[in-house]
C-alpha cells in the first residue's frame, strides 16, 4: 500500500503500528494523558489493559479532573506499585473565611477509598503529602487544620492491606498525637519487616519542644528494617537518640537520618554532644542530613545564628541545606560557616546555602576561606539573588577567584549551574 492509499483509507494509520511500539510510546505519557489518548482512538483502548504502564501514579489534589483520578484508582489500582499524591494544590477561588470542609477534601477521602476499592494491595511506595487542610482556607494561619478522622481511618485501612510496602511518606499530615501514633502502630502490624524508608516531618502536631514523645518514638522503631528516616527537628531529642541507639543494638539498620527544621521564632537546642557520641559509637556509618529554613520576617528572630544552635557538636553531619532567609546578617552567615566547617570537618560532604541576602566579593571569599577547614567536602552549592544578568556574572567572577585563591577541590555550583573553576 502506497502513502496515498494510506491517507485515503478510512482506517487510522495508528492501527497499523505494532502493539509493542504503541506501548513504548505510551510509557512516556502521564497517566492522565494515557487515559485521554486511549479515549480518542479505538486502536489505543487495549493499551489501558497493559499493567506495566500503570505501576506508578502521580496525583495532585484538588484538580478539575479529580473524577479521572478516582476512576484510575478504582480501575487500575490493582496494578499500582507506587502512589504519589500531593494535596497542597491551591484553588484560585479559595474563600477568605473558609467553609467547614475546604474544596478538594472530600476528593482526597474518595481517592484513598478508591485505592481500597481497586484492591491496591501490593504498593511499594505510598506518598500522601499535605493531607492537612491547607491554612490558606482559614482566617487563622498559625497551623493547618488537621485531617478529619474519616481520612485517617481510610489511610489506616489502606496501610493494613499492604504486605510489600517499602516507602511511606506522610509529610505535613498534622495529625493529633494519638492519631499519629495509632496510624504508625497499625502500619507496623503489616509492614514492620518490609518498610525501608519513612518520612514523618510535621506528621503529628507537636507544639512544644518539651512534649513527651515516648509513644511516638516507640511507634517509629516498631519498623525493624528502616534504613532511612525523615522527621521534624522538634521531634529530635536526646531521648530519641538514646532510643535509636538501643534499636540499633537490636538490629535496626538505619543509615540515613533526615531532619527538617523550619523556624519562624526562637530556636532551642534539642540534643547534646553526649547523645550523638553514643549514636556514632553504635552506628558509625550513620549519615545525618539537615534542612534548615528560616521563614521569619522579624529581625528579633535573627539575633542567634540558627545552625550554631541546631547543629550539635559530635553530630555525624553528612549534608546541610540551609535557607538563611531575608534578614540574616552576612557576618552571621560567615560565622556559621566557620562553626560548620570546623566542627564537622571529617563528616560533611555536601553543603548548600540559599540566601535572599546579596553577598559581595569579600563575603564570598570569606566563605571559601572558612571552608578550608572542611576535609571531606565534595560539593558546595550557592543559590543567590540575581536581579540582573550582571549579578550572575559578578558572582561567578568572585567565586572563581575564591576557588583559585583557596584551592578548592570540591564541586561548586551557582544557582544550579556548575562553575568551570571547580573540579
Amino acid at each position: 500500500m502506497g502513502d496515498r492509499d494510506i491517507f485515503m483509507s478510512t482506517e487510522s494509520v495508528w492501527t497499523q503500528l505494532p502493539f509493542q511500539i504503541l506501548i513504548d510510546i505510551f510509557k512516556n505519557l502521564s497517566n492522565r494523558d494515557k487515559f485521554n489518548a486511549a479515549m480518542t482512538c479505538k486502536a489505543w483502548v487495549p493499551i489501558l489493559d497493559v499493567p506495566a504502564l500503570f505501576t506508578t501514579g502521580h496525583f495532585l489534589f484538588p484538580l478539575d479532573d479529580d473524577k479521572r483520578a478516582l476512576l484510575f484508582a478504582r480501575t487500575r489500582g490493582k496494578w499500582l506499585r507506587h502512589v504519589y499524591a500531593d494535596c497542597s494544590q491551591k484553588l484560585d477561588d479559595t474563600p477568605q473565611s473558609g467553609p467547614s470542609t475546604p474544596p478538594g477534601t472530600e476528593v482526597v477521602n474518595e481517592f484513598v477509598a478508591s485505592l481500597l476499592q481497586g484492591r491496591c494491595i501490593k504498593l511499594r511506595t505510598i506518598s500522601l503529602k499535605n493531607i492537612a487542610y491547607p491554612k490558606h482556607y482559614y482566617d487563622r494561619v498559625d497551623y493547618p487544620t488537621r485531617p478529619e478522622p474519616d481520612l485517617v481511618n481510610l489511610i489506616i485501612s489502606l496501610l493494613g492491606e499492604q504486605q510489600e510496602l517499602q516507602e511511606l511518606d506522610l509529610t505535613n499530615a498534622w495529625l493529633r498525637y494519638d492519631e499519629g501514633c495509632h496510624l504508625l502502630e497499625e502500619a507496623s502490624s503489616t509492614c514492620a519487616r518490609t518498610l525501608r524508608k519513612l518520612a514523618v516531618d510535621r506528621f503529628v502536631a507537636v507544639i512544644y519542644s518539651n512534649s513527651d514523645l515516648s509513644e511516638f518514638y516507640s511507634a517509629l522503631f516498631s519498623f525493624k528494617n528502616l534504613t532511612e528516616l525523615e522527621l521534624g527537628y522538634i521531634c529530635l531529642s536526646c531521648e530519641f537518640l538514646y532510643d535509636l541507639s538501643r534499636a540499633s543494638i537490636g538490629g535496626l539498620p538505619l543509615r540515613v537520618l533526615k531532619v527538617r527544621a523550619t523556624y519562624t521564632a526562637n530556636v532551642v537546642s534539642m540534643t547534646s554532644s553526649g547523645a550523638w557520641k553514643q549514636i556514632t559509637a553504635h552506628i558509625p556509618d550513620l549519615k545525618v542530613i539537615f534542612f534548615i529554613k528560616s521563614k521569619s520576617r522579624s529581625e528579633e528572630s535573627y539575633k542567634d545564628t540558627i545552625p550554631m544552635i541546631v547543629l550539635t557538636r559530635s553530630m555525624p553531619l553528612h549534608a546541610l541545606h540551609w535557607d538563611s532567609g531575608l534578614l540574616v546578617a552576612v557576618k552571621n552567615i560567615i560565622k556559621c560557616f566557620e562553626y560548620i566547617a570546623s566542627n564537622f570537618k571529617t563528616t560533611l560532604h555536601h553543603l548548600e546555602l540559599t540566601s535572599e541576602v546579596r553577598l559581595d566579593k569579600e563575603a564570598i571569599g570569606e566563605l571559601f576561606q572558612k571552608l578550608q577547614a572542611s576535609e571531606r567536602l565534595k560539593s558546595f552549592a550557592l543559590d543567590l539573588p540575581c536581579d540582573l544578568k550582571t549579578d550572575q556574572q559578578e558572582y561567578k567572577n568572585a567565586i572563581s577567584e575564591a576557588v583559585e585563591n583557596h584551592r578548592a577541590t570540591y564541586a561548586v555550583t551557582l544557582n544550579g549551574q556548575k562553575l568551570s573553576g571547580a573540579r
